[in-house]
């Protein structure tokens, strides 16, 4: 049977993971690139975001689209707004840029993966965002639905 040498052995065991999907959160992405592709109704942008060396995750990628169509506008408004930059920007400006984004667990729908487990960007905040004290009038849940989550806490995921 195989085995490993006592080098290899410890360079396997040093190495951090990448693999597995990551449990949901709000995590800090820096933008590596934009693509231009078509779309079904409109022309689509890839934005590919990499989770930055030093943090958790480090060297993952994100793929998050944005649609060019009409009814999509706002979430390229909320791409843009992230970055703080302007709809006008030219997309290779933020590149390099950090922003957070709100990262999720779900099945994927189609393609090679369908069926598994996936990570999707749901939002995309500024990197220095914090939670903001509720309007007036609003509830504020804890973790398990509960009362008393912190206007500064991150949103329980």
């Amino acid at each position: 049977m195989p085995q490993l040498n006592q080098a290899k052995a410890a360079q396997v065991d040093s190495v951090e993971n990448r693999g597995g999907v990551l449990e949901p959160g709000v995590y800090e992405l820096k933008l590596k690139e934009v693509e231009a592709r078509p779309g079904k109704t409109a022309p689509l942008w890839t934005w590919v975001f990499e989770i930055p060396q030093g943090l958790p995750g480090a060297g993952r990628t994100f793929f998050h689209n944005t649609s060019l169509s009409d009814a999509a506008d706002w979430k390229l408004q909320e791409a843009f707004n992230a970055f703080g930059v302007p709809s006008s920007t030219d997309t290779d400006v933020p590149i390099g840029r950090r922003v957070k984004a709100l990262v999720t667990k779900n099945i994927a729908e189609q393609g090679k993966r369908q069926g598994q487990f996936v990570n999707s960007i749901q939002e995309l905040l500024p990197a220095a965002t914090k939670a903001t004290a509720p309007s007036p009038g609003a509830v504020q849940v804890g973790p398990m639905g509960g009362a008393g989550q912190k206007a500064d806490d991150e949103p329980p995921f």
